[in-house]
This record gives structure tokens, sequence and C-alpha cells, in this order.
């Protein structure tokens, strides 16, 4: 399985939008590494300062127990999970706060899907279980909105 550098493909850019608060964004970026250059194997969570190794070690299995056991994602080098914190994004948005998380998750896994095949990598939108993505990265009050799978 090919290696691929994470570069400015997870950096992600912000939508112009009437929500998401002092930092611009709904999300929080969560990643599986299975074999990214220059990254260990294991679940991150993007910081305020990169990335912040949550857990070190083969996340294969894992990955693909995650994506309803699709081996897509065992075999990816990346998976990019998009996880919003719902009872503040219902508090600051109201009754259209979950349609503005699941809409700003969209618009960015579209800008991944194209990031990676700029690049010459495929990229492929996943599902998953929401209660064991909240678990294996830790973040008992994010709720997973979206899970690409690349590389």
């Amino acid at each position: 399985m090919p290696s691929f550098r994470l570069c400015s493909l997870v950096r992600m850019h912000q939508s112009n939008a009437d929500f998401g608060g002092t930092s611009g964004s709904l999300q929080n970026v969560y990643l599986i590494a299975n074999d990214v250059e220059g990254l260990e194997h294991g679940s991150y969570r993007q910081g305020v300062h990169g990335l912040e190794l949550i857990e070190g070690r083969d996340l294969r299995s894992d990955a693909e127990e995650l994506a309803l056991k699709q081996q897509l994602a065992g075999e990816a080098a990346l998976n990019v999970y998009f996880l919003a914190d719902l009872l503040a994004v219902l508090a600051d948005c109201g009754n259209r706060g979950y349609r503005a998380a699941q809409l700003e998750a969209g618009i960015r896994a579209g800008r991944l899907y194209l990031g990676a095949y700029a690049v010459g990598l495929r990229a492929s939108g996943l599902t998953f279980y929401d209660e064991a993505v909240m678990q294996l990265f830790r973040a008992s009050t994010m709720w997973p909105m979206f899970l690409v799978a690349i590389g």
C-alpha cells in the first residue's frame, strides 16, 4: 500500500457561512492514520497547534470495524472524520444546527475529495457506527458527521 504525504491535503479551508462561532467551523477533524508519511500509525485530533496523537498503534482493523466493516476503510492510508459538538451547535444555531453541521462537513469532505484526486489519490465517503467512532477518538461530546477514506 503506497504511503502518502499529509501535506496540505488535510488543511481544511473555512467556508463562508453565518455559523461556526469563533473558530469559523462547526467541525473538529479526527484522523486514523494507517499509512501516512511522517505520522505514526494511530488516531489523531486536529488541535490548536496541529495534530495531537490520541493513540499510537495500528488501527486498520478498527478503521474497518468503525466503517460498518467496510474493507476500504481498513485499506485506506487515511480516514478523515468530521465530528461536531451537537449540543453546542444546537445552542448556537437552533433547530437548523444539525443541518448546518452536516452541510459544512459535506463541503469540507468535498474539498478533501478534490484535493485527493488532484494529487493522484482516490477517496470515498463511507458510513460508520456513530458511538464507536466517538469511543475510539475519546470524544464523548462530539458526534461524527462525515467520513472520507483516502489513498
